[in-house]
């Protein structure tokens, strides 16, 4: 009923962050059952409106926009930044129409209020866009809505779902099926879904100290992988500060590569907006203070001051020593710092490893 954030062309993506219903297909029904989950699926992310006013994305000013998210080939799907994309077009031919009319600003002092108490979409995906040939009697489908009144900045809305498993977006043995009766595929249309078009940029999460911490917390395994084995593991022994330099000492029963990570302060609320407010203890970067508000903070390469210092090692079976060099600055953020390490094996698999850091001779 209230208009979220209007997101700029740039900012198409993420779409569970404001407003947008999301299309979920799997065109063979099975994505799951072969163990590739939404690697062989079909994803589109649809905002309803834009703050678009000159039309760059050419949907009109301040039209829809989409994208595809965490399936066969994500990324920008409308306007020119569709053609970034590796392997683009990702999403040709497809067809967006809304009846969502923008207000015309992200101020909270302005009615956010949606004509009519909501909006229509009506959209058009070509079969040809889907990784393989559907099977017209167990089409995987799902159709999850994202609703968020936060006028300010991007932020978590309220998923609701055709099938409303909570992990309905990622896992499509929880989506619905659909019957098309009467449709036969095109002759030569493969069965088997096309091999995933993974961006060369995509961040994989032994390198990201978040992920990696995350894993060391509660037991998941980095991104899912395999876990290593005892003869491939490692052990972080010792991990000190001194003003000039951070020592690091690994253990290991085999070879592999170590990520290691000197982090400051705290792991879970990280800044993710810009705020003019002069204190926000409970939840930093996420409060609004002003119209103003909301613009992502330059995380730049340490995550906002909190990832300092990371280097990449290869390791073998026995004792590992890393020397990181600090100075004065880092040596004082990292009086709370945290050493995170991700270790990951030959053969993909993972490890996961976090110790506070200590002061040496203290």
């Amino acid at each position: 009923e209230f208009q979220s954030y209007a997101v700029t062309p740039p900012e198409c993506i993420a779409h569970w962050l404001a407003d947008s219903v999301e299309i979920i297909i799997d065109p063979r029904g099975n994505a799951s059952q072969v163990l590739k989950d939404t690697a062989n699926t079909f994803k589109l992310g649809v905002f309803p409106f834009t703050n678009d006013p000159g039309n760059t994305n050419g949907n009109g000013a301040n039209g829809p926009c989409w994208e595809r998210d965490a399936d066969n080939h994500q990324g920008y799907a409308t306007g020119p930044l569709a053609a970034t994309v590796d392997g683009a077009p990702n999403a040709p031919g497809v067809v967006v129409k809304s009846t969502a009319t923008w207000v015309g600003n992200n101020s909270t002092t302005t009615d956010h209020a949606y004509v009519g108490g909501g909006y229509d979409l009506e959209v058009k995906i070509p079969m040809a866009d889907l990784p393989a040939a559907v099977d017209p009697d167990h089409m995987g489908f799902d159709i999850t809505p994202y609703d968020e009144d936060n006028q300010l900045h991007i932020d978590q809305s309220t998923r609701l779902g055709w099938s409303a498993w909570g992990s309905v977006q990622s896992d499509p043995y929880n989506w619905g099926h659909v019957r098309l009766a009467g449709y036969t595929p095109p002759a030569g249309r493969p069965t088997t879904p096309a091999t995933p078009i993974i961006p060369d940029t995509a961040v994989q999460g032994v390198e990201s100290p978040q992920t990696v911490y995350q894993s060391a917390t509660n037991g998941v395994t980095i991104a899912g992988l395999p876990p290593a084995p005892a003869t491939d593991q490692i052990t972080l022994t010792h991990a000190t500060i001194s003003p000039s330099a951070a020592s690091i000492d690994l253990t290991a029963t085999g070879s592999g590569t170590a990520r290691v990570f000197l982090w400051a302060g705290e792991h879970g609320y990280i800044p993710v907006y810009t705020s003019s407010c002069a204190s926000d203890p409970n939840e930093p970067g996420f409060t609004p203070c002003a119209s103003t508000d909301g613009s992502p903070p330059p995380w730049g390469t340490d995550m906002g001051g909190h990832a300092l210092r990371s280097v990449t090692v290869a390791v073998s079976a026995g004792a590992k020593h890393v020397t990181i060099p600090l100075d004065a600055a880092a040596y004082s953020a990292l009086t709370n710092g945290t050493a995170i390490v991700s270790f990951q094996t030959p053969a993909n698999q993972v490890e996961a490893l976090a110790r506070p850091l200590a002061r040496a001779g203290v």
